[in-house]
């Protein structure tokens, strides 16, 4: 990736400006798909659908442009998501609200806000990186089996490796077949009823240049979570941004 893509991937990562569309991507090998661990990360995808989703997340971003560390808030309810963080790749409080196709993005320190379509977001145009947000959004709303025995095969988009333990899956990767991308999930905290799992660590890399990010989740539970945590301030005297210049 050049220094624009790697700044790309890091808002597709943090930001996640998606629309939560479905992801059809390549079945699992039949024998997998039919074992108990695959069936109860199944479960656990339905159940997340209506459970609100709280973690906070160590993000680490390593690239030739960039090398920092932040702690991020995550929230999730049915297709909203929200983020926060005291510290934003240098550039002070940050906050988003994403709900459907829009997102409205808070520059806390600097008093500076975009409100309008996510596709609209970020210049120059990231769409070619579409399937790896929908892919993480996904997985944050708890759908962490991207690849399943009833998904339509697209075999241009991911290849899956999966480590099963007994009745634990413990490491999904997924290599993407256009971009050198991977996404590579753990899970901890398996159970016998909800949660099934949570996710323990994710990393989204370029196999091609070498940069790196890297989410820990430190905490992260099902929960209410207050009104506050999706709504946005009012943005009266602040500037407002036609998009977030990533060059």
């Amino acid at each position: 990736m050049s220094g624009i893509a790697t700044k790309a991937l890091i808002i597709v990562v943090i930001v996640l400006s998606l629309t939560g569309c479905a992801v059809h991507l390549t079945s699992l090998d039949p024998q997998i798909s039919q074992s108990p661990a695959v069936e109860n990360l199944k479960k656990h995808a339905q159940r997340a659908k209506t459970e609100p989703y709280a973690a906070l997340v160590q993000s680490t971003v390593n690239s030739d442009v960039l090398n920092k560390r932040f702690n991020v808030e995550i929230y999730t309810r049915g297709d909203s998501l929200a983020l926060y963080s005291g510290g934003f790749l240098g550039k002070g409080g940050f906050k988003a609200l994403n709900h459907g196709d829009s997102i409205a993005v808070a520059l806390l320190t600097d008093k500076e806000y975009y409100r309008g379509a996510s596709a609209r977001l970020v210049r120059p145009d990231i769409s070619r990186y579409d399937y790896v947000r929908r892919a993480l959004f996904r997985i944050l709303q708890g759908d962490y089996l991207l690849i399943d025995a009833s998904s339509e095969t697209d075999s241009k988009l991911w290849r899956c490796r999966v480590s099963v333990s007994g009745e634990k899956i413990r490491r999904l990767e997924y290599f993407s077949e256009s971009d050198s991308v991977t996404i590579d999930l753990k899970l901890r905290s398996h159970r016998a009823e909800f949660p099934y799992a949570q996710i323990d660590e994710i990393r989204v890399a370029s196999n091609k240049t070498g940069s790196k990010i890297k989410l820990v989740f430190i905490e992260s539970k099902y929960t209410e979570v207050p009104d506050l945590k999706f709504s946005m301030r009012e943005f009266e005297g602040w500037r407002r941004l036609e998009y977030l210049e990533l060059e």
